[in-house]
């Protein structure tokens, strides 16, 4: 959809004195956060589209594949919510490790598409970046990312096989390298769970330090699974499932994001615990992860 942007009138003033220069850098600093409105508890989320959602959905690996019918119904059922979220979206699919690379630096403005190596462009063309325009812009106020592949606690993997650390995918969007999310919230939707046989259930995540997964503010990762614990599939994966279903009610209901994400949390727990009764599971809790340097509440 075409991009709409509004503009706020006027200067933040205190005591109808001008801004100093701390005032101003301190306010640049911020974004668009207003520093003069102590009762300020939300992010501006008004604009439509709110900005990009990358959806990257890993499913066909080298050493194999998960079932092709879940995994396009993981990916059209998240993209369609999205999109009802009013982002634009950007879906991808089967990168590998370089290709992710590559097109977080595309969609952050970066790079350009044409600036890629000649493979790498034709390959992500194929893959689903057919639209070379779409990245961040200064009018955007979030920005949305969700990976579903194979990972352990802060990494994703390409479908090479090869490890990405999820707080490298972040930091493409953060302050240094993508200075219009300055102070805007960024959000990351992760299903990464180590893959054995195609089943009911995938191996436990491996652990790791989760301290050094993002080191600014304005961030919030939602993984499917703490370490240690299962990420379940039953017809598809279960926390994408409950996520949307959390997403979609929330939206009604002009619930907070935080509230979304402990709705979906908790859907997908006592889904867990009734397959675990009925005995289709074995008896392992299925227990998200949420890291979260968020100063103000997401309102979509």
């Amino acid at each position: 959809g075409t991009r709409t942007d509004t503009t706020r009138g006027g200067g933040a003033q205190n005591n109808n004195r001008e801004m100093t220069s701390i005032d101003k850098e301190h306010s640049l600093s911020e974004g668009r956060v207003e520093e003069t409105d102590g009762n300020k508890d939300r992010y501006d989320m008004t604009k439509n589209p709110h900005g990009v959602a990358l959806f990257i959905h890993n499913a066909r690996f080298q050493e194999g594949c998960v079932d092709g019918a879940e995994a396009e119904d993981d990916a059209g059922g998240m993209a369609e919510q999205l999109r009802a979220l009013k982002y634009q979206v950007v879906v991808l699919r089967d990168l590998t490790s370089e290709e992710i690379t590559a097109v977080c630096g595309v969609i952050a403005g970066k790079c350009r598409v044409e600036n890629l190596p000649a493979g790498t462009r034709e390959r992500l063309v194929q893959k689903g970046l057919y639209n070379a325009s779409v990245h961040v812009e200064a009018t955007d106020d979030s920005f949305l990312c969700c990976l579903v592949s194979h990972g352990a606690l802060g990494k994703i993997y390409g479908v090479d096989g090869v490890a990405l650390d999820v707080s490298q995918i972040a930091q493409c969007f953060g302050a240094k390298n993508c200075p219009w999310l300055n102070g805007k919230p960024k959000i990351f939707l992760i299903q990464a769970s180590m893959h054995t046989a195609i089943g009911k259930t995938e191996a436990h995540m491996e652990r790791a330090d989760v301290s050094a997964l993002v080191d600014e503010s304005d961030f919030l990762l939602s993984y499917s699974v703490y370490p240690g614990t299962p990420s379940y599939r039953v017809h598809g994966a279960l926390y994408l499932t409950y996520l949307r279903m959390a997403l979609k009610s929330g939206a009604k209901t002009h619930a907070d994001l935080h509230s979304v994400l402990a709705e979906a949390h908790r859907l997908a727990e006592e889904r867990v615990a009734h397959l675990q009764q009925k005995g289709v599971v074995e008896y392992v809790k299925q227990c998200p992860l949420r890291v979260d340097t968020l100063r103000y509440k997401i309102y979509f």
